[in-house]
């Protein structure tokens, strides 16, 4: 059978609670079934292989919230959405293998999963268990910060994400995964660094026993910020940045996950009085405008996108306290450095990518190809980065997908 496509609204967000009690390991804030048919209509621009099983399973897309940690090692409840494949006669059908999605910059509660349905869910037709976490600051957790490119927590989070997937399908659905699961692991832009650092992380400093449950078979990165202090060196050697918003969110995102370096400095010790009076760093918190908002907002209100011109001048002194602080928060979220992967690792990157530059792949590569390092995949055709992202799930992802799908990424 195959699953055509037709059409389906998808189901509002729930109301976000006021404040965030602890809640255990795993709480369901929601839950939808759908038959196979219905599920594929929910992924504009995916064409499903009518090979799949998709119309004999029905599909339940949950958002939980779990535990993690935030930058201060305190517990901090975050939430992820899930999408599984359901039982043919019955409620139970076993996943063979998981998905984790990574997903790239997002500025908005609006772009989070825990509002709109990502284009990795549609995995699940292919017997996936699939788990896209809102990033701490999205989703449950949107009163927090956001650790902008603080990439080594980011992927701890990922990680206890698809560690509680896992407990959640097995203890509250009466579903397991397949003798001889396996964990692909994907990310693209933002999300294609913490994919390397998720990477990092299952094999060099999670448990046996949780290497175990996970067993990590791949990971695919594309795009990705994977070596910070490279790629500020560029930042600050070309000035005029085609994101400028970058420089704000990823001080914010510091002062969050590295409180031991940064304490004792505000934005106003990095980022010129005139600039923050814009109101840029309010902008950034509310989490209602997206990416190209905050820049399109630093460029019309502030007349500049020069990093020159946001930074104080005492930020190019590199021996002064302010640019160690800011060197050591880079230093901790470099995911090129001390490790090569066991399990195989593709890069995926446009030579020409004016966003994040492709430096990070050659570096990246150069650092790790004494491990499970496959050469570099590239999208020659695919100079913009968002064209490349597009790619990106075609190529790496093994989705059918139609050109109206750049448009969403």
């Amino acid at each position: 059978l195959s699953c055509q496509k037709g059409q389906i609204a998808e189901t509002p967000a729930t109301p976000l609670p006021e404040e965030v009690a602890p809640q255990g390991d795993v709480d369901v804030i929601d839950a939808n079934l759908y038959s196979g048919t219905e599920f594929a209509a929910l992924f504009e621009g995916v064409e499903v292989n009518p090979e799949t099983k998709c119309a004999a399973l029905s599909y339940e897309i949950t958002r939980l919230s779990y535990q993690s940690v935030n930058g201060k090692g305190e517990p901090v409840t975050l939430s992820m959405k899930l999408a599984y494949p359901e039982g043919i006669l019955t409620k139970y059908h076993d996943p063979k293998f998981i998905v984790l999605d990574n997903h790239p910059t997002i500025c908005s509660q609006a772009e989070s999963p825990y509002e709109k349905n990502p284009i990795a869910l549609a995995k699940a037709l292919e017997d996936a268990l699939v788990v896209c976490p809102d990033y701490e600051g999205f989703g449950i957790a949107v009163g927090n910060d956001h650790p902008y490119l603080c990439q080594d927590l980011n992927a701890r989070q990922s990680v206890d994400a698809v560690l509680a997937a896992i407990d959640y399908i097995n203890a509250r659905k009466g579903i397991k995964m397949k003798n001889g699961y396996y964990l692909e692991n994907y990310g693209y832009s933002q999300g294609g660094g913490i994919a390397l650092s998720v990477h990092k992380y299952i094999e060099n400093s999670l448990s046996p026993a949780d290497q175990a449950k996970l067993n990590l078979k791949k990971s695919v990165c594309g795009g990705g910020t994977y070596n910070l202090p490279l790629m500020m060196d560029i930042y600050l050697d070309v000035d005029d940045n085609v994101y400028p918003a970058i420089l704000p969110l990823m001080l914010i995102g510091f002062q969050s996950a590295y409180p031991q370096i940064m304490d004792g400095f505000e934005l106003s010790d990095f980022l010129r009085a005139e600039f923050l009076a814009t109101g840029i760093a309010d902008r950034i918190r509310s989490k209602q405008y997206t990416i190209d908002e905050l820049n399109e907002f630093i460029e019309k209100t502030y007349g500049t996108k020069l990093y020159s011109q946001m930074l104080v001048p005492e930020f190019y002194d590199e021996t002064s306290a302010i640019r160690q602080a800011f060197d050591q928060c880079l230093a901790n979220a470099d995911a090129t450095q001390g490790w090569a992967p066991v399990k195989n690792v593709t890069l995926f990157h446009s030579a020409k990518d004016q966003i994040v530059p492709v430096e990070n792949a050659l570096s990246a590569y150069e650092s790790l190809k004494g491990g499970n390092m496959s050469p570099i995949e590239w999208a020659l055709l695919a100079p913009e980065h968002r064209v490349a992202a597009a790619l990106f799930y075609v190529k790496m992802m093994g989705l059918n997908i139609v050109p109206g799908l750049i448009g969403q990424l």
